[in-house]
């Protein structure tokens, strides 16, 4: 897949020479472009490649698609949103191709397409709502996800599949028809203040950069001008007076489904379209709008696992994430949320969005995949245990079991992404790629390190000719003394995007050690430990106590934690760490001596999804009478 866009940062280098020549030495450059790298071969052999095997073997490719298919035969439908599912599975099953290059998922997304296909009308129309139903409910929303699908079978082979971009052509022709100036109004469309109707400019933006049609562009604006009227959910305006998404036409309970512009996914979904349409006409105020939004979605939604919502909307979750919430971190809402950040980081480059991407995957997202990896559950929570959510709309499958592969199979074009000057590790993964630089030079980049459990990573660099270009690491922000090395020159910087130059030759290793001391965030009366990336928890099968005890926190003057790393575990486990911790409000504190209490991290914890593996994330410190009346004093 290529895709360009501009990269508008400017960042500071670390310039590399042979060893034996000069020091390193600073200097500032601006990166024109950025892209998604066309690996000639890429192996992931790492935890989340390990996830990403397991959903593809038993998840994506065992995929019913006659079931996705048969729902637009009858149309029917008034209300549900079971439209949306084809879409979603193959925009999904498409990256999964990309990666996997299986001849059988390929043949199942020809058979998917075709099947669609066989379902348009003449008009143009794919859905299933009955003619006295057009536009209302689900319908937009359902003919956005066939939009999406049928132009990402197009870009996987555009002089192949032509047809299916003729196809999404008549099917956004249909659309015009029926919505715009001077007819139907998109923002009173459909559910939750027009959101779902309007995040249909992502795939119209897509539709014109690859048909050069300006009705399509003329939409898109039109989609953005009516966000801003009485009706609309004012998403420009908002984001960038930076209103809280929050507080953001809250929930009306005459009208919950109409009036309520706080719903989560559907919020992010129009700003996915907005920076799509920001990078044909580089409005700034676009682009500072969806920042905003995405910083406040950070700063009172985005939880310690990376996800939030309540019952699918934005609420000011982060503070609350200590209690016991009513549908929490629905998966479609962390899948959208890898996304946006996703674009995000691609446009700006500013490396806290790969920071928030990579939470997310291995917390929020892995902690919602079934054990078999056949499908996702909808809600995981931060305690208890885990359970399968059933299908939806009358199917087999739900919206987050249809959605959660998108993010997943994201995540190996995001692992290396390229510019004209060579390419960019933004995440650490034991892999193995080749790429090629403008000048034709095979570049091979192995890693090593079992991260996360490790905390050292090698890089190597095999070229098959020296030559000098860049290779780009991006040191976690949750990092805070990060080691690097080129064979035996050091660097020892914060986070952010480091920039190595130097000519390249067979032998050369970047070596990186980060930070995987334990860290304590505290949330009110509560607190957790993290691990690197890995938010930790207590499970059942350690057989230590009560998962629920209180525990005193541990204090530090930068919140640390010594962690041991247990070289036995249960082997559905990706790591087991001890702690030291004064369990309990029964013991004299100042005497009782702390005790060792093995944690897990969280996608792991639970992950037998039945009682023997109950968690919690969230220690709950006693409350002490006497500490009170010292900080009264």
């Amino acid at each position: 897949m290529k895709e360009r866009v501009k990269w508008m940062l400017i960042a500071f280098l670390i310039v590399v020479t042979n060893a034996n020549a000069q020091p390193l030495e600073v200097k500032e450059i601006v990166h024109k472009e950025f892209q998604f790298v066309e690996l000639e071969r890429l192996e992931l052999n790492g935890y989340l490649g390990s996830m990403i095997d397991l959903n593809f073997q038993h998840g994506v490719k065992e995929q019913n698609v006659e079931e996705l298919v048969d729902i637009f035969k009858y149309r029917t439908e008034t209300r549900l949103w079971q439209s949306e599912f084809w879409g979603k599975w193959i925009t999904g099953a498409i990256n999964a191709y990309q990666y996997f290059q299986d001849e059988e998922l390929l043949s199942t997304i020809n058979l998917a397409v075709d099947g669609l296909l066989e379902t348009q009308t003449a008009d143009g129309y794919i859905g299933n709502y009955a003619d006295n139903a057009h536009l209302q409910q689900w319908d937009i929303w359902g003919r956005k996800y066939c939009l999406l699908g049928l132009i990402a079978y197009y870009d996987m082979n555009p002089k192949k599949n032509g047809h299916a971009l003729k196809a999404a052509k008549r099917l956004a022709d249909h659309l015009l028809t029926e919505v715009g100036p001077g007819k139907a109004n998109i923002v009173v469309q459909g559910n939750y203040r027009g959101l779902a109707a309007t995040s249909i400019l992502e795939p119209m933006v897509q539709l014109y950069k690859r048909t050069s049609n300006e009705e399509y562009l003329d939409f898109a604006k039109y989609i953005v001008q009516q966000w801003e009227t009485e009706e609309g959910p004012q998403l420009v305006s908002m984001g960038l007076k930076n209103v809280p998404v929050y507080k953001r036409f809250p929930y009306d309970p005459k009208l919950p489904w109409v009036t309520n512009g706080q719903k989560a996914y559907e919020m992010m979904s129009c700003y996915e379209g907005l920076l799509e349409l920001y990078t044909l006409e580089g409005n700034a105020d676009w682009l500072k709008a969806v920042e905003n939004t995405a910083n406040s979605i950070i700063q009172n939604e985005i939880n310690i696992v990376g996800s939030g919502s309540s019952s699918e909307c934005w609420f000011h979750g982060k503070k609350y994430q200590t209690d016991d919430v009513i549908h929490f971190n629905e998966v479609c809402v962390t899948t959208t949320w890898i996304k946006l950040c996703s674009k995000l980081f691609m446009i700006t480059g500013k490396t806290k969005y790969a920071d928030q991407i990579e939470k997310s995957l291995y917390n929020a997202l892995i902690g919602g995949l079934t054990p078999d990896g056949h499908t996702f559950t909808k809600y995981p929570p931060l305690e208890g245990r885990k359970e399968l959510s059933g299908g939806q709309c009358g199917m087999e499958l739900n919206c987050c079991g249809a959605n959660g592969p998108r993010a997943l199979f994201l995540y190996p074009k995001l692992i290396y992404t390229q510019n004209e000057q060579g390419v960019f590790i933004n995440f650490f993964e034991d892999s193995e790629t080749v790429f090629t630089t403008t000048s034709g030079n095979k570049v091979t980049l192995k890693q090593t390190g079992n991260y996360p459990v490790g905390d050292s990573i090698t890089i190597e660099v095999i070229p098959e000719y020296e030559e000098t270009f860049t290779v780009g690491v991006r040191l976690p922000g949750w990092s805070h003394t990060s080691h690097l090395k080129v064979n035996e020159l050091a660097y020892e910087g914060g986070s952010g995007l480091q920039r190595l130059i130097r000519m390249w030759e067979k032998g050369d290793k970047i070596t990186i050690k980060l930070d995987m001391r334990g860290k304590v965030v505290t949330e009110g009366n509560n607190f957790a430990i993290i691990r690197g990336p890995l938010v930790l928890a207590r499970d059942a099968r350690f057989k230590d106590g009560c998962v629920g005890e209180t525990a005193f926190r541990p204090t530090s003057k930068e919140n640390l934690i010594n962690l041991t790393l247990n070289e036995i575990k249960p082997k559905e486990m990706l790591i087991s760490v001890s702690a030291n911790l004064i369990l309990g409000a029964n013991t004299e504190y100042e005497y009782f001596q702390p005790r060792p209490v093995k944690l897990t991290n969280y996608a792991s914890a639970g992950n037998t999804w039945d009682d023997k593996s109950r968690f919690k994330i969230w220690f709950e410190e006693p409350i002490s009478a006497k500490k009170m009346m010292l900080e009264k004093e």
